[in-house]
């Protein structure tokens, strides 16, 4: 869709989205640049819909394309977005903007042409009639969230939302999805959640440091996670951050709907954790600690988050 386009003066023209031919990302190259100039305060982009449309302007290099019944047909200019990316995240550094610059949101991410993003929005998704796990499913969100192509993940909610049948916002869907996503190291956008029981869970996150220079993040497909935290039956899940010499923060997810009562063996050495105490990150009570095992209780489709603190 264009808007005023007539004249020589750039601003007369508006394009809410279209594909992404060489001198089209020339310009928009251009406009951001001019953007950050004029405006000094501004300190990042968000690109929404981050993708290019088919097109058949047979104008356009590497649009549409001519088969050899002589149909013509619409192309994309996929990689072409991997290059607006580059220059637009170019053009902050050289600004000097602080990281993170490019947010980028296609929940059908492909990796390699969003690899100049610092934040992929993923997640925009309903669930209709199912609680989070079981509209997901673990791989699904392992596809997006385990961190094996680098780009940082921030997943946003979508309960109540219409457009995308979004499911109820209860507080046990929103507990579903956290016991879900808590096993990654995401953020999670508080939209269209209960950004109450998102909170306290990133403010026990802050006390703790999970951005302190020394903390860790161990999934559970971890070697050195299954050692430390030991015993559980399949379809319960632990991921944890540890900051050596000072404590550990836990979450133990519970992936069946069946409750599950759960002997955890707790195992820190390795980061020179080797005296402590297990503190329950909800209530701030204590948890008994026999021989360094716990025995939790785990409602169906949700998670326990547990605070190992080092004893002097």
């Amino acid at each position: 869709m264009v808007r005023k386009p007539y004249g020589p003066n750039p601003d007369d023209y508006f394009t809410v989205a279209g594909c992404l031919y060489p001198e089209r990302v020339d310009y928009l190259a251009f406009k951001i640049d001019r953007l950050f100039k004029n405006n000094p305060r501004l300190e990042g982009l968000y690109w929404d819909e981050n993708y290019s449309l088919p097109c058949r302007d047979t104008n356009h290099k590497n649009c549409a394309y001519l088969t050899e019944d002589g149909s013509l047909h619409e192309g994309a200019q996929l990689y072409a977005m991997r290059e607006l990316d580059k220059r637009a995240q170019s053009i902050m550094q050289m600004y000097g903007k602080p990281f993170p610059r490019l947010l980028v949101h296609n929940t059908d991410l492909v990796p390699a042409v969003y690899a100049f993003g610092d934040i992929n929005l993923v997640g925009e998704r309903g669930t209709g009639k199912l609680d989070f796990i079981d509209y997901w499913g673990l791989p699904r969100i392992e596809n997006a969230c385990a961190g094996a192509w680098g780009i940082n993940i921030m997943w946003t909610p979508q309960w109540e939302q219409a457009a995308t049948g979004g499911g109820s916002n209860t507080i046990a869907n929103n507990r579903s999805m956290l016991a879900a996503l808590k096993l990654f190291d995401v953020n999670i956008w508080e939209n269209y959640c209960l950004p109450k029981i998102l909170s306290k869970f990133r403010a026990t996150e802050n006390r703790f440091g999970i951005a302190e220079s020394d903390a860790l993040f161990r999934g559970y497909w971890q070697k050195e996670n299954n050692q430390a935290v030991a015993g559980l039956p399949v379809f319960v899940k632990s991921s944890f951050f540890v900051r050596p010499g000072k404590g550990a923060l836990i979450y133990i997810s519970n992936l069946d709907k069946a409750k599950q009562t759960v002997p955890v063996k707790l195992d820190f050495d390795r980061w020179q954790i080797n005296k402590f105490k297990v503190i329950d990150a909800e209530t701030g009570l204590a948890i008994k600690l026999d021989q360094r095992t716990v025995v939790l209780g785990i409602d169906g489709h949700d998670f326990r988050n547990l605070l190992i603190e080092q004893l002097p």
